[in-house]
C-alpha cells in the first residue's frame, strides 16, 4: 500500500512510479499476484485517471482510491467554483492571487499545474495550493509551512 495525502496533477505519483516500479519489480508483483493499493486522502479525479493509465501501461494489478474526490468546483477560480459568492468577488481575489503569485512562483502563480487549490495539512501544504499561502521568500511570510521532501 502506498499512501499520500493529496494528488493534484498526478505528476508526483507518476514520477515515483517511473522511478520505483522498475521492470524487475513489476515482474515480481505480477508473479506473486500482489495488488498495489494507492490510498490518497484527497485529490482530483483527473489525477486518478492519469495514475491509473500509468499503472495499466506497466501491467501491474493496482487500485487507486481517493477518499475525498475533487473536481473543478474545488478550484478557486474555475467557472464552477463553490468558493466565491459573486463573480466580481472571484475576479478581485483572482487578480490579487495571480499578481502576487507571479512574484512568488513565476511558473505556477495559481498553484502547480494551475490547480488553484486552498488545501493545507497539519504537517505540510501541497504546491498545488495557491503560492500566497505557502511560498516563503525574504519579502513574504506564508501562513502555512511547506516542507520540501
Amino acid at each position: 500500500m502506498i499512501i499520500d495525502d493529496f494528488v493534484g496533477s498526478g505528476d508526483t505519483i507518476v514520477n515515483n512510479i517511473k522511478e520505483y516500479f522498475i521492470p524487475e519489480f513489476c515482474l515480481i508483483l505480477k508473479e506473486r499476484k500482489i495488488i498495489t493499493i494507492f490510498g490518497i486522502v484527497t485529490g482530483f479525479s483527473e489525477a486518478k485517471e492519469i495514475i491509473e493509465r500509468k499503472i495499466n501501461k506497466l501491467g501491474i494489478d493496482a487500485i487507486v482510491i481517493i477518499i475525498d474526490i475533487l473536481d473543478d468546483s474545488d478550484k478557486c477560480f474555475s467557472d464552477s467554483s463553490r468558493i466565491f459568492v459573486t463573480p466580481s468577488e472571484k475576479r478581485k481575489v483572482k487578480h490579487i492571487c495571480q499578481s502576487k503569485g507571479e512574484l512568488l512562483e513565476e511558473k505556477y502563480p495559481l498553484g502547480y499545474s494551475d490547480s488553484q487549490t486552498i488545501i493545507a495539512f497539519p504537517m505540510n501544504c501541497p504546491n498545488n495550493t495557491l503560492p500566497i499561502f505557502w511560498k516563503e521568500t525574504k519579502n513574504w511570510v506564508p501562513i502555512f509551512k511547506r516542507t520540501y521532501l
